[in-house]
């Protein structure tokens, strides 16, 4: 299975951020979105989940159109964690991850035996369970992003769509999340989007990322973009370098 983005333009209030492109993900794959900032990264990721419509072109889910889905039935085929930290109210851990079981349910369905296997899964996978019973509002901004992340993996949806995951993590918690991407998409099968500004775990995470600059919008390997002058053309700065034989980034 595969998302296909077909002749896509994403924007808001018809203010058009990008020129028509097309690309590919495969399911079983983690991928990550590359740009500078206001370049359209959150945009697209909230166009593919249906918040926002797409001002041309197409998202395609195995060929359905996730635009023409309802959102209880788009619920169940997108997941995605956004940037932030969303009012939970006195909600535990265990609750908020249960959440993600919502568009599963009828306003009469009881939780099941499945509901609460995938929630405790989810909360195993996202290392959240030696805080499974703490208020959510407790947790440091780091744990946060991990339940929230848990009550993605919860919905049990086949596209996982994430924001800027690597903010509020330490180094160790960003290889947790690495390891966890990971788990998802070869384990589990599904497809992993996210977008960043964090390169190097980008380049740790991914062998194809869609880079976005003022020119367009396209899915590249990874190793195109793995010098200096690919890094100038995405992020524009005569401050900034990268060091091949460190693999990093280098401010002048």
């Amino acid at each position: 299975m595969e998302l296909g983005l077909e002749n896509l333009v994403v924007g808001f209030e018809k203010k058009q951020l990008n020129e028509p492109f097309s690309a590919n993900f495969k399911a079983g794959n983690v991928y990550a979105i590359l740009g500078q900032n206001g370049i359209g990264k959150s945009t697209l990721l909230k166009t593919i989940a249906g918040i926002l419509d797409p001002i041309g072109g197409s998202c395609l889910w195995d060929g359905t159109n996730l635009q023409q889905l309802t959102p209880e039935q788009r619920a169940k085929e997108v997941a995605i964690v956004l940037t932030g930290r969303p009012f939970v109210a006195d909600l535990t851990v265990e609750e908020l991850i249960g959440l993600g079981r919502n568009p599963h349910k009828s306003w009469f369905y009881k939780e099941s035996a499945t509901d609460r296997a995938l929630c405790y899964e989810a909360a195993t996978v996202c290392n959240c369970l030696p805080f499974l019973n703490k208020k959510a509002v407790e947790l440091s901004d780091g744990q946060f992003q991990l339940v929230m992340l848990a009550r993605a993996v919860a919905q049990d949806t086949p596209i996982l769509l994430l924001d800027e995951p690597t903010t509020h993590l330490d180094p160790a918690k960003k290889s947790e999340l690495l390891f966890i991407l990971n788990k998802l998409a070869y384990e589990k099968g599904k497809l992993v989007l996210f977008s960043t500004h964090d390169v190097e775990f980008m380049f740790e995470a991914v062998k194809e990322v869609l880079v976005c600059t003022s020119d367009g919008f396209k899915l590249e390997h990874i190793d195109s973009i793995k010098d200096t002058a690919a890094i100038n053309r995405i992020f524009p700065s005569k401050f900034l370098t990268y060091s091949e034989k460190l693999q990093q980034l280098k401010y002048r």
